[in-house]
């Protein structure tokens, strides 16, 4: 009697422990219908470059992939590119692709449009033009990645750098400057 007890109290524990190393994320699903980092990566990493722009709040971002895991990434008014790194991990169905410094690249649309944790839940089939949505976490809204090349990018940063430094200058004068101090200025520009 008491060897059936220390049985089912062996069982028990051990369904117990079992239970507990369970990864639920991975139940229910089967190989087919769950989405693969490794897929991901290939259309990522699979245009030109590695290069995908997106038109976003108004405005072009710019990213490029890099296979060491690395992402560059730029947009149609930052001064500068800003560099991160790129994880990519199994969600459920979905993957989990975080963009390291993504909210530096964003930051300037304000923090409603802020993320650096994207969920990809799809991929285009096979014939189909890559695209990728990338849908944030933390803010809900979709960023929508078009391939691109490298030349394209660089046309617009160059473009971009051409705006900048086409800009005027204004000059704001205090009230202890005169106008004949002003007139002199002025005068000499010409």
């Amino acid at each position: 009697m008491m060897k059936k007890v220390l049985f089912a109290l062996a069982v028990l524990c051990t369904s117990f422990w079992s239970c507990n190393t369970l990864d639920l994320n991975d139940v229910g699903y089967g190989e087919g219908d769950r989405l693969k980092a490794s897929s991901v990566k290939e259309i990522l990493y699979g245009t030109a470059d590695g290069c995908w722009k997106a038109d976003y709040q108004g405005h072009e971002f710019y990213f490029q992939f890099h296979e060491d895991g690395t992402v560059t990434l730029d947009s149609d008014f930052l001064e500068m590119a800003v560099e991160g790194k790129t994880s990519f991990s199994a969600k459920g169905k979905e993957v989990a692709l975080d963009i390291e410094n993504c909210d530096v690249h964003l930051q300037n649309l304000g923090s409603e449009f802020v993320d650096t944790k994207f969920v990809v839940s799809e991929i285009p089939a096979e014939g189909e033009a890559p695209q990728l949505n990338l849908y944030g976490e933390s803010t809900g809204n979709t960023i929508e990645l078009q391939p691109t090349t490298q030349a394209y990018i660089d046309g617009k940063v160059a473009s971009k750098a051409d705006s900048n430094s086409s800009r005027k200058t204004y000059w704001i004068i205090s009230p202890s400057v005169t106008l004949p101090a002003i007139l002199s200025v002025i005068m000499a520009w010409y």
